[in-house]
């Protein structure tokens, strides 16, 4: 007999127990390292995200620690080169990289800054050596993050941006214009009176007289032409009105050719519309435009850039392999090369650095192809490249992804250093096609799908390609019937103030449904734009919100309709005047309608963007930067375009309350826009932690599924459905 505790039933109960211990013991030592490391991932996740941003708008942190007199910053390591600095280094020591030109100003404005009570932001501009003695241009921003008791500042922390490319841009331009002023074309400006009082270098050369003004003399200009056209040259002058412009062609009797072939062209500047200001002249010599047209039978099949074929050689080319192949019952092959994001290397490096990749690309190319391969250019950044008597599939393969890796290595030209690659679409025939125009066209999808893919690879030509292609015209085609037949609807979502409690406005959002489908706006919005429809349908959404919400607007003077604009608009010359006029026929003031833009809007034709904003500013509409801080150059947007309200993008949004990083960019970004005296609107708020955070920043206008879903504007102005979405303000 045993005793009860030492009974074989016991010991296997306390067998059983330990073991159900230990399980307990690993699954939550297994539970807690999910969790660790799914917090890891995200902070990663949102580091990578920050790091990017900053990145790509050649943008860093640096903080500043007076009391310590320590600076902390990446620029030193990654941007001027000195390797084995710290990141955390006496302030003293920094200051010794400042150009000599910059430091007193430096110096003198810091120690002025750090002694002012209450000082806030801190902006100054300079140059910084690099270890390899060069000189970058820095623009730094910063906020003080804390101060003594006296309220002078012990610590700062803000931005840095190298503006090193915006100077030589600059200095480029400079240089730019003072070669216009030397242009060969022979320049005379006349006043009202006829009596000239400038002309350039060139002219003063052909006719061998002085710049000086007051010995400038029309008559011993024009005689050259002789009796008869002087005179019929001075009645053409007193005959033009203003603004009005005179082209013709003479001879001309100079210093340099007794006989010139000229051309030339009068225009009568005026201030107004009445008077004419002065004359502007412009001779050019047509020796060397027929010079030119020589050279243009050249250009009627080469590239003059890159001296290859271009497209309608090319074409000719094709068309004979694909005759040499039915007659040797061969292979031939074309290869359709994209290149990726090469207009971004022309708007930071220029047209010229440009242009010299381009030809390092055809070189390179060359140089890997033998002589049943010929490459020509189709366009700008589009090559085709021809493979005649081609020995297998298998040896093209090799041959293009050959290709595509070499033309992913990164370039140096003047000293910039550029990574670019290439999307690549092969057809073959007879496989793929039975014509060069069939053989092109296939070989352009197939590098369509290589783009879409992700860039940087190549696709063979098949017939789901094609399908996918005939998919995309038959929606075109569906969306153009919608238009006509106003088939589209809108959808408003509202904008909520959490400290009023009051509604604020409304985004409009466009939609469609397709053979009992929703459509989704990421798919048809492209269509729309590619096909030129997008101003028409968005004009028909505004015309139709106006209608949906008129009692709104009448209730509340200062309810707003948000509106989304493409980058199609802003390339629009009379956007302003037909928004404007859309808004009289509705008795809506412009300042009830918000236009919202996206970074992607700006990229284009940056200069243009700033006149067409800048016009809609002015004639009263607000403007909003939506998905801030998503793109590449959010801070330089701010800085050269007039917004008003930065939209917080929900991917942010989303992630408070699990993430700090998060949190901080947003902190940022709503410090960024008091600074600069803007507000903040989030986006995609969905629970009341965040609402709880972004009330506690100060950010009280919000958007998201927890105030409301998207719905109709039937429901939307219906009374029950506002004092539901007030009652949910007053609960949070």
């Amino acid at each position: 007999a045993y005793a009860p505790w030492r009974s074989p039933l016991a010991i296997s109960l306390y067998l059983l127990l330990t073991f159900l211990v230990l399980f307990v013991i690993f699954w939550q030592y297994r539970s807690r390292q999910r969790i660790i490391k799914h917090t890891h991932d995200e902070i990663l996740q949102s580091q990578q995200q920050t790091e990017l941003a900053l990145n790509s708008s050649k943008s860093g942190v640096w903080e500043v620690d007076i009391a310590a007199h320590w600076i902390k910053q990446q620029r030193l390591k990654h941007e001027l080169g000195y390797k084995t600095l710290p990141q955390k280094f006496n302030f003293d020591d920094f200051c010794a990289l400042i150009h000599p030109d910059d430091k007193r100003k430096v110096l003198h404005d810091w120690h002025l800054f750090i002694t002012q009570k209450n000082a806030q932001q801190w902006q100054v501009t300079y140059r910084l050596q690099h270890a390899n003695g060069n000189w970058l241009w820095y623009h730094d921003i910063g906020k003080v993050i804390e101060t003594n008791e006296q309220g002078y500042p012990t610590r700062l922390a803000g931005i840095y941006t190298n503006i090193t490319e915006q100077r030589a841009t600059a200095q480029q331009a400079a240089v730019l214009g003072e070669a216009f002023s030397q242009i060969n074309d022979w320049l005379l400006i006349l006043d009202s009176q006829l009596t000239p009082f400038s002309v350039n270098n060139s002219f003063a050369e052909a006719f061998s007289i002085q710049t000086i003004p007051a010995k400038l003399e029309l008559k011993r200009f024009l005689a050259a032409l002789g009796k008869k056209q002087y005179v019929d040259f001075i009645n053409i002058l007193k005959s033009l009105q203003p603004k009005q412009n005179w082209r013709g062609d003479a001879y001309i009797k100079t210093k340099i050719n007794p006989s010139h072939p000229i051309h030339i062209s009068i225009t009568a500047v005026a201030k107004d519309s009445n008077v004419v200001s002065y004359y502007v002249v412009v001779i050019s010599d047509l020796t060397e435009q027929k010079r030119a047209e020589n050279e243009l039978r050249y250009l009627a099949n080469y590239d003059p850039l890159t001296k290859l074929p271009n497209r309608s050689l090319m074409y000719q080319k094709i068309s004979h392999a694909i005759k040499d192949a039915d007659t040797h019952a061969s292979l031939v092959a074309l290869l359709f090369i994209d290149l990726d994001k090469f207009k971004p290397v022309n708007d930071s490096f220029g047209h010229a650095v440009g242009d010299q990749l381009l030809c390092d690309i055809t070189y390179r190319m060359n140089s890997m192809l033998d002589k049943n391969a010929i490459v020509g250019r189709q366009s700008g950044d589009e090559f085709l490249l021809l493979i005649k008597n081609l020995d297998s599939p298998q040896s093209l393969s090799n041959l293009v992804r050959s290709l595509t890796e070499e033309l992913a290595k990164r370039v140096v030209i003047n000293d910039f250093a550029i990574n670019i690659s290439a999307s690549v679409g092969v057809a073959l025939y007879p496989f793929d096609a039975d014509t060069t125009d069939e053989l092109i066209r296939n070989a352009d999808i197939a590098m369509m799908h290589a783009k879409q893919s992700g860039r940087n690879g190549f696709k063979f030509f098949t017939e789901q390609m094609n399908n996918q292609i005939t998919q995309k015209l038959l929606l075109e085609n569906a969306l153009k019937d919608a238009y006509k037949d106003d088939l589209f609807f809108n959808n408003y979502q509202p904008i909520v103030n959490n400290k009023s409690k009051k509604i604020k406005g409304v985004e409009l959002l466009m939609r469609w449904q397709h053979q009992a489908e929703l459509i989704s706006p990421a798919v048809f919005i492209p269509i729309a734009e590619e096909t030129g429809l997008i101003d028409v349908l968005t004009e028909q959404a505004l015309t139709r919100a106006l209608e949906d919400l008129a009692p709104l607007f009448k209730a509340n003077p200062r309810f707003y309709l948000s509106l989304n604009l493409s980058p199609v608009h802003i390339l629009k010359s009379n956007l302003t005047e037909r928004l404007l006029l859309i808004l009289n026929q509705h008795h809506i003031k412009p300042v009830q309608l918000r236009l919202e833009i996206t970074e992607n809007t700006l990229l284009d034709d940056k200069n243009k963007a700033a006149k067409q904003l800048q016009a809609l500013r002015n004639a009263g509409f607000k403007l909003l930067l939506d998905d801030f801080g998503t793109g590449y150059s959010s801070l330089t947007y701010l800085s050269q375009f007039p917004i008003d309200v930065i939209k917080i993008d929900q991917s942010f949004v989303r992630n408070i309350g699990q993430d700090s990083n998060n949190e901080s960019i947003i902190k940022t970004i709503h410090t960024l826009a008091e600074n600069l005296d803007l507000y903040c609107i989030a986006e995609g708020v969905e629970t009341i932690e965040q609402i709880r955070f972004l009330n506690s920043i100060g950010c009280d206008d919000l958007q998201g599924y927890y105030f409301a879903k998207p719905t109709t504007a039937e429901i939307l102005i219906s009374d029950a459905y506002i004092q539901a979405l007030l009652e949910k303000l007053q609960t949070t």
